[in-house]
């Protein structure tokens, strides 16, 4: 294993899971908190619980998530911290007087059964599907870490501190170390691969993309409504370092690559979703009053 690469997973491996015990759920002011903030809570508890079927996805795609290898472990310890990070906001959610999410594992999809038997027999499919695999993980786990980051700052600015200290920033903390796998293992992957591989894995990038936690249509406005929260009017804060994170590598691989601005645009249409969908239920509302 690269030596960079295996620095990551010992950080990682160091780095005990977080519990609830720990941290501070006595919130200042809680029904504040869950009118302005709940639906971010509820958002993160849900996108931290599907990593346990996420990782069941990858396993089930990638040989290489199923050999003994950095893949492996690092998806081992990527669970072992996301999990507590789920439990955190469910309990926080509880602790607010609101319903903390009902997660259920979901059942590996056909279609990924499919890509798993494909890439079985070519590897050249294999490294196509890994380096989306690890630029996707990327751009979540930028996105993720912009999310608590402007999480924390508007819990800050309404004084609640124990929470910020005690939950968000630890969990920070881990989040960090998985970006920094992902692109330490996005930056060594892109080179091994020819020049046809490198574009057919950035095109298939573009058009796979979906921002973490809104792959399924129905989630798509709750997320919308979290973006439009924690990123408000400037929602650039939010998209252009999650666009950034991997377009670096790619463009230093790939001559003339363009990302097309698919992260802002794809993260916009959420927006537009939660928009109309806001916009449905004050009609309904109206018409019902």
């Amino acid at each position: 294993m690269n030596s960079a690469l295996l620095q990551k997973i010992e950080m990682m491996e160091a780095s005990p899971a977080l519990l609830t015990s720990e941290v501070d759920f006595d919130f200042n002011n809680p029904e504040r908190v869950a009118q302005e903030m709940g639906h971010v809570f509820h958002y993160f508890g849900r996108v931290e619980n599907e990593v346990s079927s996420y990782s069941e996805q990858l396993t089930t795609m990638l040989g290489t998530a199923r050999e003994d290898g950095p893949t492996k472990e690092f998806i081992q310890n990527w669970r072992r911290h996301e999990v507590p990070h789920g439990q955190i906001f469910d309990q926080a959610q509880e602790q607010l007087g609101l319903e903390a999410n009902q997660f259920v594992t979901e059942k590996v999809q056909p279609t990924i059964k499919i890509i798993g038997q494909l890439c079985l027999h070519s590897p050249a499919l294999e490294r196509v599907i890994t380096t989306v695999y690890f630029s996707h993980g990327s751009r979540h786990e930028k996105l993720t870490d912009r999310g608590y980051r402007l999480m924390a700052k508007r819990l800050q600015g309404i004084g609640e501190i124990a929470f910020v200290e005690t939950g968000i920033k630890p969990i920070l903390r881990q989040e960090a170390m998985h970006l920094g796998y992902y692109q330490q293992a996005l930056k060594e992957h892109v080179p091994t691969l020819t020049m046809r591989e490198r574009k057919l894995a950035a095109f298939l990038e573009r058009i796979l993309y979906q921002p973490v936690g809104a792959k399924r249509r129905e989630h798509r406005a709750q997320f919308g409504q979290v973006a439009t929260t924690l990123g408000g009017a400037q929602i650039e804060a939010l998209t252009d370092p999650v666009q950034e994170v991997s377009d670096r590598i790619f463009a230093s691989h790939i001559p003339g690559y363009r990302n097309d601005y698919f992260v802002q645009n794809k993260i916009s249409e959420c927006v537009k979703e939660f928009v109309q969908a806001s916009f449905k239920a004050q009609i309904n509302e109206t018409g019902t009053s």
